[in-house]
């Protein structure tokens, strides 16, 4: 849960200054999330230990969106979106701040797949 609670913040850096480059820190960290399952819990220790150092380097001039206010949960809408874009970088975002979302329910994920597909107002 550390790992999804670490791309949370990653989710409200990419409100601050959405882009390609804080659009990782969120699906990177999913990644994570997904691997932790299947290695040892030592080597989870340190995937997210690295996590947090990455983001040390990649937020350190960016403040974080403290109260994001999405329009609804990221769904079907968003998915489509996301998909029509055809851009393979928003179809990740928008995966996974719904799995973010579902795991947390923080609003950080939703109002980041609305921005990522222009949904947001």
């Amino acid at each position: 849960m550390a790992v999804v609670q670490a791309a949370a913040g990653g989710a409200r850096r990419y409100l601050a200054r959405p882009g390609i480059v804080h659009l990782h820190g969120v699906t990177g960290a999913m990644a994570v999330e997904i691997l932790a399952a299947h290695i040892p819990a030592a080597d989870g220790v340190s995937a997210l230990a690295q996590v947090r150092a990455e983001y040390a380097a990649l937020y350190a001039a960016t403040e974080p969106v403290n109260q994001p206010h999405p329009v609804g949960p990221p769904g079907r809408d968003l998915t489509g979106a996301a998909v029509r874009s055809l851009d393979p970088h928003h179809v990740k975002l928008v995966e996974a701040c719904r799995r973010g979302h579902a795991a947390t329910g923080d609003p950080a994920f939703a109002a980041a797949a609305e921005t990522v597909t222009g949904l947001d107002a």
